[in-house]
C-alpha cells in the first residue's frame, strides 16, 4: 500500500477551534472507512503545517533510500 497524507488546506480561513474540529472529523471518517492515512492542517498563506509536511516527506523519502 502507498502512504497517504492528507493536507487540509486553507486552514487559515477557519478559527482554530473549527479547524481542529474539522481535522478530528476527517481522522474519524478515515478510521470508520478503514483508510490508513494521516492528515494535518495546512496553510501556505501563514506557513501553518509547513514543518510537519516537510517532515512527512523527508520520512517517506529517507525510508525509500
Amino acid at each position: 500500500t502507498l502512504p497517504l497524507h492528507i493536507l487540509l488546506t486553507k486552514a487559515d480561513k477557519l478559527r482554530r477551534g473549527a479547524a481542529i474540529t474539522t481535522l478530528k472529523q476527517v481522522d474519524k471518517d478515515l478510521e470508520q472507512h478503514h483508510i490508513m492515512a494521516t492528515s494535518q492542517l495546512f496553510s501556505s498563506h501563514n506557513q501553518q503545517g509547513k514543518i510537519d509536511t516537510v517532515s512527512q516527506l523527508n520520512q517517506w523519502f529517507n525510508t525509500s533510500l
